[in-house]
């Protein structure tokens, strides 16, 4: 027994002599920052967070998504299981909360490269074929408190910048300066909260732009003419209710309708779903009452004067607004379970790709109800951007080995019907089908 317990004294007093040396600690803490900073390394040489189980570098990603926490997400349906794949930014740390993605959209029409912007005024580029982000510009607005809404591609060296307090700005990245600023509304003195919610580029013509907002109406921007800071096109408010009260105003999303920059599509706060024609009037030719509650988003579909809305409470439906004074919901798509945050519609396909606070992404065809894709990608979303290449359709030799079965397992049920009825008749077991019509 003395022994055990001399063992034990023997074992346990080096662990009570054992005193932590100021300079030890400070070695100690060199070490754990320079393995963290490998680490860091090594994630951002693999250009996303370092998790690439599952994922190829040959990976052909449809669409993106940013969250809510600063993180951009890739996305591919092809195949049978989909994918995603985190891409972001190293060095944040973790006490400090990441700015959230506020738009995406991509720099050239090759889709080489995808903008990313964030809340704090800082736009990262992403290259899609290198699978890593290659710049970073710092916007460098007077208004550093307003949130960015929305960021287009002007051209290869300019950015036009929309912020929430209803600023515009271009953005050279060449000189590191604005060159064009203007203000989308003025403050008056009537009480009324303002501010603009979105910004939206005509895919047509790339020099016109789309803004609208909170008690600030539709206006469309020329940004080529001679005078870029007046509105080539300045909605008018409704007229007032049956109780003879003003409309309130309160733009959430617009886009474009495809092919021309005339045509405009609204939703917003309030429920409603407008199209504003600039050729017509200055009031809209069509107002749909969808529900009695917020719309977060509208995109344009591949069908003529058709659009898909989605709302704050997880309800989404498409409109057609062929007829002015008869438009009609042609179908509502269901399993939403939360806000719907961003839509967007493949300009060639019937789907419509849709993410929002619930943290799925959805793919729903425009002919049916249930959506054909889901995918839970663990973060609340903002934006989606959707590529030219996204498809549903897979590329593997899975697909073709289920096909070639497929028809093979055709061809042998066939070959019933080639068989002559004599012969037929002293086989063992033939089809009950074409049992009942042998005739004797």
């Amino acid at each position: 027994m003395n022994r055990k317990r001399g063992n034990v004294s023997a074992e346990r007093a080096p662990k009570k002599a054992a005193k932590i040396i100021p300079e030890q600690q400070d070695d100690q803490d060199q070490e754990i920052v320079k393995a963290s900073e490998s680490e860091d390394a090594f994630a951002q040489s693999l250009g996303s967070d370092g998790n690439s189980e599952g994922v190829d570098n040959d990976t052909n990603f449809g669409l993106y998504v940013g969250t809510e926490m600063g993180v951009l997400k890739g996305v591919c349906f092809e195949g049978g299981v989909p994918i995603a794949k985190n891409y972001k930014f190293t060095g944040q740390g973790l006490k400090k909360k990441a700015p959230g993605v506020k738009s995406l959209t991509w720099a050239d029409q090759d889709e080489k490269e995808l903008l990313v912007c964030f809340s704090n005024h800082v736009v990262k580029t992403y290259n899609t074929k290198l699978k890593c982000f290659t710049r970073q510009v710092q916007l460098k607005f007077e208004e550093e408190d307003a949130s960015v809404v929305g960021l287009c591609s002007h051209d290869a060296r300019n950015y036009v910048v929309g912020l929430e307090n209803g600023t515009v700005g271009m953005w050279n990245c060449l000189e590191s300066e604005i060159t064009l600023k203007f203000r989308t509304y003025n403050d008056n003195d009537d009480g009324l909260k303002r501010n603009m919610e979105k910004i939206r580029q005509c895919a047509a013509d790339k020099s016109f732009y789309a803004t609208g907002g909170r008690e600030n109406d539709l206006k469309i921007w020329n940004l080529s003419s001679e005078k870029p800071e007046e509105p080539f096109f300045k909605a008018k408010n409704l007229p007032h209710d049956f109780l003879d009260l003003r409309v309130p105003v309160w733009i959430q999303d617009l886009t474009f309708l495809p092919r021309t920059n005339e045509l405009v599509a609204t939703c917003t706060r309030h429920g409603q779903v407008r199209l504003y024609d600039v050729r017509a009037s200055q009031r809209s030719v069509s107002n749909v009452q969808f529900v009695d509650h917020a719309i977060m988003s509208i995109s344009s579909t591949m069908n003529d004067r058709q659009v898909v809305v989605g709302t704050a409470k997880g309800e989404a439906g498409l409109y057609d607004l062929r007829n002015p004074g008869k438009e009609k919901l042609v179908k509502k798509f269901h399993d939403f379970s939360g806000s719907i945050r961003s839509m967007v519609a493949s300009p060639e396909l019937p789907y419509v790709v849709s993410c929002g606070l619930d943290r799925h992404v959805y793919v729903h065809n425009l002919t049916l109800r249930t959506p054909v894709k889901k995918l839970y990608v663990q973060q609340e979303l903002n934006c989606i951007v959707v590529s030219k290449s996204f498809t549903l359709e897979a590329k593997d030799a899975t697909r073709s080995s289920v096909l070639n079965k497929r028809n093979v397992g055709e061809k042998a049920e066939g070959d019933w019907a080639n068989i002559p009825p004599d012969v037929l008749f002293h086989a063992d077991s033939p089809p009950k089908k074409i049992r009942k019509s042998i005739t004797l």
